[in-house]
């Protein structure tokens, strides 16, 4: 929930995107401006050395995913599945 406003005790819209955004940056380890607009990379699962993953974002559309654990870190994933591979 936003913070609110301290006088009337509500929560206004300015509110909500200010935590919207501050959740949202909280998992961006990286990001960058292009011609085709803003890419990051967000970081989840950090304390899960098996769900630990990185994902390269486009505004909501992930458009990559790897686990950071080099057992897993060759893993098809987001678009991709073992049986997709071409040989």
């Amino acid at each position: 929930m936003g913070v609110g406003h301290p006088a009337c005790g509500r929560h206004d819209l300015g509110d909500n995107l200010y935590e919207d955004v501050r959740t949202s940056a909280r998992n961006v380890v990286e990001r960058s401006r292009t011609f085709y607009g803003v890419l990051k990379v967000e970081e989840y699962a950090k304390d899960d050395p098996v769900a630990h993953e990185l994902r390269l974002m486009h505004g909501g559309t992930t458009h990559g995913l790897q686990y950071v654990a080099p057992e897993r870190r060759g893993e098809p994933t987001s678009y991709y599945t073992a049986a997709a591979a071409l040989d």
